[in-house]
């Protein structure tokens, strides 16, 4: 059988051979993402997480936490998905996508592992898993501070729960892909709460009442410490204005006025306060109140009730 390493030359090399295990689907399971980032030497264990999964919510809390950081002085890394245009929006540093020929020689790094890996476990790797491998390959190839990444679907069962997070977020719960989740919001809520590691800190947005049983549950086991939304931390208000919102958030460890969020939909006030409370938490302290307004002042969130023209 040949074992020669794949030539990936090109952009569209490096797409076409992800772009080929599109028809591996979805296969829940950490055997696979397990053994490719062992075979790798584990780059996802040279930096601290931050792990944020939820039903709604998850791309634009996992950017904010990127943001706030950033403008902290923060080195960060996100992972987040699916991506709009191009695949390598995927994979941010610093709040920058990498560049097409960073991605090229990213894929061509971790190439041959995939597929000697594939060939020795006789399992193929799904696209997800090749595209969470590369996130840990690109981070573990830069002095980040943290990586910012999103949960692909559920929690338990994702691929990126192979990571040994710092702080665990869950944006929000209600239902979705119940084909793999389960069909009540408690049973989803479970399989999210599963990324929730032992002595850990995890972060809540609003929950419904279904929800909170299995989070409790989850949080009591893993002996973790927990900051909810309303509780913990909460929007202490909230105003329309040209463009976004004006918000007041009450943090964990501070409050914050007259912050501009220039984002639409009142949903993403309460991300905003999700994003605020983990910062914090990775951070053990309060905001600085002009690096947040900074930060939120250069945010984006394409696709998000964006106003393109």
């Amino acid at each position: 059988m040949d074992q020669s390493v794949p030539i990936i030359e090109t952009r569209e090399d490096a797409e076409a051979f992800l772009d080929v295990r599109i028809g591996q689907g979805v296969k829940p399971g950490l055997e696979r993402i397990t053994g490719l980032v062992g075979f790798m030497g584990d780059p996802h264990l040279d930096y601290p997480v931050i792990h944020v999964a939820g039903t709604n919510g998850k791309t634009t809390v996992t950017r904010l936490i990127a943001d706030i950081l950033g403008a902290h002085g923060i080195r960060t890394g996100t992972f987040t998905s699916p991506h709009l245009h191009s695949v390598e929006e995927r994979f941010s540093v610093d709040g920058t996508p990498i560049s097409a020929e960073e991605f090229t020689q990213a894929v061509s790094d971790i190439a041959w592992f995939v597929e000697e890996y594939e060939r020795r476990s006789g399992s193929g790797v799904t696209y997800f898993e090749v595209t969470a491998a590369l996130a840990f390959s690109v981070f573990a190839g830069l002095a980040l501070d943290v990586a910012s990444v999103e949960v692909g679907m559920g929690g338990r069962w994702d691929a990126t729960s192979v990571v040994d997070a710092d702080v665990a977020v869950i944006t929000g719960i209600s239902l979705d892909h119940v084909e793999f989740l389960g069909e009540t919001v408690g049973e989803i809520a479970g399989e999210k709460a599963a990324i929730v590691g032992e002595a850990s800190t995890v972060v809540t947005g609003p929950l419904p009442p279904a929800a909170e049983g299995a989070i409790t549950a989850r949080v009591e086991e893993a002996q973790a410490k927990w900051y909810r939304s309303g509780d913990g931390f909460a929007v202490a208000d909230a105003t329309i204005a040209v463009g976004g919102w004006v918000v007041v958030i009450d943090g964990i460890y501070a409050s914050y006025d007259d912050l501009y969020l220039p984002i639409h939909g009142r949903h993403q006030v309460d991300n905003l306060a999700t994003a605020v409370a983990t910062a914090e938490v990775f951070l053990g302290r309060a905001l600085d109140a002009d690096a947040l307004r900074t930060a939120l002042g250069a945010t984006a969130q394409p696709g998000r009730i964006e106003v393109v023209h």
